[in-house]
């Protein structure tokens, strides 16, 4: 999904819907030059008190280890590490 402010895209939000599971995996990248300027939270925030969102009993994000501005964005937002460890590929997994 896009998202737009005056009628520019700012970020691009991708969900991964687990139904069996319950459970979502949410994905976020804010444009460049707009990082820093407390988007990504906003859009976090919005997202999760969504009534689509309500309907999952987890929802998770894995993030590059290496990202600390992202993992503080989830962070911010009531995210968790499920683990302090990076995968093979250098991710940490968050719950919300």
């Amino acid at each position: 999904m896009i998202v737009l402010k005056d009628s520019q895209a700012i970020a691009y939000v991708d969900l991964e819907i687990h139904r069996k599971e319950n459970l979502d995996w949410i994905g976020l990248a804010v444009k460049p030059e707009l990082r820093r300027q407390w988007f990504g939270k906003k859009i976090l925030q919005e997202y999760l008190s969504s009534p689509f969102a309500l309907e999952f009993n987890e929802i998770w994000a894995g993030i590059d280890y290496d990202n600390i501005a992202s993992r503080k964005c989830f962070e911010s937002v009531g995210f968790k590490e499920k683990r302090s460890k990076p995968d093979d590929e250098g991710i940490i997994d968050f719950v919300f």
